[in-house]
């Protein structure tokens, strides 16, 4: 196996494939294939170029790790785990919507797995230019701003939700957080690698009702390196990744199966802060967190 700081340079080397090819088919409306669960959703979004990097990154693991297991959101339903413990998780194009739209918020999302526990992860912004890489053991971690690198950054709020949530509720948390940060801008075409904003210290906070794993597992590890928390709604950390569990999730074909973990990331004050806030969904939360969970369990 590898050692721990040449991780870095084989996420940063994976990250930068995925860019060429996103950059190869954005605004190319050819690009766009059918939705994974026959909707119109952001969690519904395919393109060729979802598809192409899901390969590269195939490609680069099974060269630069080839005891490693993948797992891929477009292909995850086929995917194959041998029980050794060592795994990658990858979302090859986060923000397909965003990208479909040629609205230039997107990039990918990757993790390297040893017994569950996330050793190393990275996000990259591709027409951003950035990338953003933590290793756990020698506690590695690069951030590379990019475009931003010479601007002043306006702090933002992502507050993320699914295609079934209440618009009621979502309008009654939207109002709730205006509340309790003022003057602070809601971003309204955020993506999962908007996470990587909060690490890094660029914006307060970043919360969805219900993401995938895929978009999920670099939150630990950042969260170990930055100190900055990442948790679901009642503060509880997603420490682990079983995955068994997601392959099963991705096999389901149901959109609420695969998605639904929410998540809140902040600085420990703006943490708090979130969670009372979010004390009067809880209810909504837990049915939407359950659902995956149960079926994990169901069909063991």
């Amino acid at each position: 196996m590898s050692n721990y700081p040449s991780l870095a340079k084989i996420i940063n080397d994976a990250l930068f494939e995925t860019k060429l090819i996103h950059n190869k088919y954005f605004g190319k409306k050819e690009a766009r294939l059918e939705g994974k669960f026959g909707g119109d959703s952001k969690g519904d979004a395919v393109t060729k170029a979802d598809k192409e990097t899901e390969e590269k990154l195939r490609e680069h693991y099974a060269k630069f790790l080839p005891e490693y297991n993948f797992l891929g959101e477009e292909t995850g339903e086929t995917a194959r785990y041998n029980g050794n413990g060592w795994f990658t998780i990858n979302d090859p194009l986060d923000g397909t919507w965003n990208y479909q739209r040629g609205i230039k918020n997107f990039g990918a999302i990757t993790s390297i797995c040893k017994d569950g526990l996330v050793i190393a992860a990275g996000y990259s912004n591709t027409p951003k230019e950035q990338t953003f890489i933590a290793v756990r053991e020698d506690r590695i971690l690069m951030i590379n701003a990019g475009r931003e690198r010479y601007h002043r950054i306006e702090p933002k709020i992502y507050l993320g939700m699914g295609p079934t949530d209440d618009p009621e509720q979502i309008k009654e948390l939207t109002a709730l957080v205006k509340e309790q940060f003022p003057g602070v801008q809601l971003e309204e075409t955020g993506a999962a690698i908007n996470a990587a904003c909060v690490f890094a210290g660029r914006w307060p906070v970043f919360f969805h009702t219900g993401l995938a794993q895929h978009d999920i597992s670099p939150i630990s590890v950042f969260s170990a390196l930055t100190g900055i928390s990442a948790t679901d709604h009642h503060g509880n950390p997603y420490t682990a990744i079983d995955p068994v569990a997601e392959i099963k999730k991705y096999q389901a074909g149901r959109q609420e199966v695969l998605y639904h973990n929410p998540i809140l990331i902040a600085a420990p004050r703006d943490h708090e802060k979130m969670l009372r806030i979010l004390e009067r969904f809880n209810s909504f939360l837990d049915a939407k967190q359950l659902v995956g969970f149960r079926h994990a369990r169901e069909t063991n």
